[in-house]
C-alpha cells in the first residue's frame, strides 16, 4: 500500500513539473488551475489503476496505460496534446529514473533499505526538485529565454540526447539489476556500444553545427562590410550630385561675376576665382570605373577613408566574374592594410593598384610605402604590438585566392609593400 502511495505521488509531481515547464516554455499554456488540479487527479488514479496492472501480473498492460495516463492529464490541462510536451516529459522521466538509480544503488549498498525502498524514495525526491526548478523558472520567467536558445539547436540533437538518455538509463537500470550472468554482461555490452555511438555522432554533429554557425556569421559579417562600403558609396554619390546640382543652379552667377572681373581689369581675380571652382569641384569628385561595381563602392570608401594622408590611384580593370564576397575579401582586407601602413608613414602616402585580364587571368597588384625596413618575401608574421605588417587579412586573402587556382606572392623592399596575385577566371 505505502509503495502504491508513493508511486502516485511520484507520478503526480512529474505531470506537475513536466506541465510547469511546458507553460514556462510557452509550448502549450495551462488554461486554469481547476483543470490542472483536475488533471493532476487522474493522473493519481490512472497511476493507481497501473500499478494494480503490476500487482496482478497483468505486465503488457502497464506498458500501454502509464503513457495514456500523462497523454490524459496534458489533454486535460492544454486541450491538446504535441510532439513537444511528450518529448520533455520523457526527458524529465528519463532524467528522473537515471538519477535515483544511481542514488538508489548508493543507499542499497550502505544496507539502509531495501533497492526499491530507496529507488522509489530517490523517485520522490528528484521529481519535487524538478517541480520547484519548473516552478522557479516559469515564475522568473527564464523559461521563455532557454527555450528560445534550445530552438537554434538542430532537431537531430534533440533525438540524440533523447537516445543517449534512455541507454544510460537503461544502462544504469541493467547494472543495479541483481545477479550476474553472460546474458547481462551482453545487454551492458550492447547498451554501452549504443551509448558510445550515439554520443561519438552527438558530438561530431555539434562540431559541424558550430563549424556551420562561424562560417555563416564570417560570411553574414562580409556581407555587412559588402553592403556598408556600397551604401558608403551611394552616399557619396548622392552627395556629388547634389553638390553639382547647387553647383549648376549658382554658374550663372558665377559666371557673371567672372565677367565682371574680366571688364574690370582684374584678370588675376578672374584666374583665382576659376582655380577655385575647378578645385572644388576636383576634390569633390572620387570616383572610379573599374568595371565592377562593389569594387568601386569599396575604393570610394577607403579612399575617403584615407583622404587626409594618402591616396588610392587606380589603373585597369576588375573582372565582375569575381564572386561579391571574393572580392570584399580580397580588395577591402587589401586597402585595410595597405591605409594602416600609409598611417604610420611620414607625409602623403600613394596606394597604386594596377588591374588587368591576361589569357583568362585577372591580374592585380598594389603597392604602397611602409615604415617597415627590413625586406622580407611571404606573409609576415603579425603581434599584437606590431599589427601593421600586413600580416591582417592576408592569409584570408590567400585562402581565396586558392578558390580561383590562382597564386599570390608578397614582398617588402625597400620600404614598399607589394602584394600581387592572379585569379583564374
Amino acid at each position: 500500500m505505502i509503495q502504491y502511495l508513493l508511486n502516485t505521488v511520484s507520478n503526480v509531481l512529474l505531470f506537475l513539473s513536466a506541465a510547469l515547464l511546458i507553460d514556462g516554455f510557452g509550448i502549450s499554456k495551462l488554461t486554469d488551475d481547476k483543470r490542472c488540479i483536475f488533471a493532476a487527479a487522474v493522473t493519481a488514479v490512472m497511476s493507481g489503476g497501473t500499478f494494480l496492472l503490476y500487482k496482478f501480473d497483468l505486465n503488457p498492460l502497464p506498458f500501454f496505460t502509464y503513457p495514456l495516463t500523462f497523454a490524459a492529464a496534458f489533454l486535460i490541462s492544454f486541450k491538446k496534446l504535441n510532439i513537444a510536451q511528450l518529448y520533455i516529459l520523457i526527458m524529465m522521466e528519463f532524467s528522473a529514473t537515471l538519477l535515483s538509480s544511481c542514488a538508489a544503488v548508493i543507499v542499497f549498498r550502505s544496507g539502509l533499505m531495501t533497492y526499491e525502498t530507496a529507488d522509489i524514495i530517490a523517485q520522490i525526491f528528484i521529481r519535487t526538485a524538478f517541480l520547484i526548478a519548473s516552478a522557479v523558472l516559469r515564475r522568473k520567467q527564464l523559461a521563455g529565454y532557454v527555450y528560445s536558445v534550445c530552438k537554434n539547436i538542430p532537431k537531430h540533437i534533440f533525438v540524440l540526447v533523447l537516445l543517449a538518455l534512455a541507454l544510460m538509463d537503461s544502462l544504469s537500470i541493467c547494472n543495479n539489476y541483481p545477479g550476474d550472468n553472460v546474458l547481462k554482461q551482453g545487454i551492458i555490452t550492447v547498451l554501452v556500444a549504443l551509448l558510445t555511438v550515439t554520443q561519438m555522432v552527438m558530438i561530431f554533429s555539434l562540431l559541424i553545427n558550430v563549424a556551420a554557425k562561424n562560417y555563416f556569421n564570417d560570411l553574414n559579417h562580409l556581407l555587412e562590410k559588402q553592403v556598408s562600403a556600397q551604401i558608403s558609396h551611394y552616399e557619396k554619390m548622392e552627395k556629388l550630385n547634389n553638390d553639382m546640382r547647387t553647383f549648376r543652379h549658382d554658374y550663372v552667377n558665377h559666371l557673371g561675376s567672372i565677367l565682371a572681373l574680366i571688364d574690370g581689369g582684374c584678370t588675376e581675380d578672374a584666374k583665382e576665382y576659376i582655380e577655385k571652382l575647378t578645385n572644388s569641384a576636383r576634390s569633390s569628385s572620387t570616383e572610379f570605373h573599374t568595371g565592377n561595381r562593389l569594387a568601386d563602392a569599396i575604393l570610394a570608401d577607403k579612399s575617403y577613408s584615407c583622404k587626409d594622408f594618402a591616396d588610392i590611384e587606380f589603373d585597369g580593370c576588375i573582372s565582375d566574374k569575381i564572386d561579391n564576397a571574393d572580392m570584399c575579401i580580397i580588395l577591402a582586407n587589401a586597402l585595410d592594410n595597405a591605409v594602416e601602413a600609409c598611417r604610420k608613414c611620414t607625409g602623403r602616402s600613394v596606394i597604386r593598384i594596377n588591374a588587368s585580364l591576361r589569357q583568362g587571368y585577372w591580374i592585380m597588384t598594389m603597392k604602397n610605402p611602409t615604415s617597415v625596413s627590413a625586406d622580407y618575401e611571404g606573409i609576415p608574421q603579425t603581434s599584437k604590438e606590431d599589427t601593421l605588417n600586413h600580416g591582417l587579412g592576408l592569409h584570408s586573402i590567400e585562402r581565396t585566392v586558392k578558390k580561383y587556382d590562382g597564386t599570390m606572392k608578397v614582398k617588402n623592399e625597400n620600404m614598399v609593400f607589394e602584394l600581387s596575385m592572379a585569379l583564374k577566371i
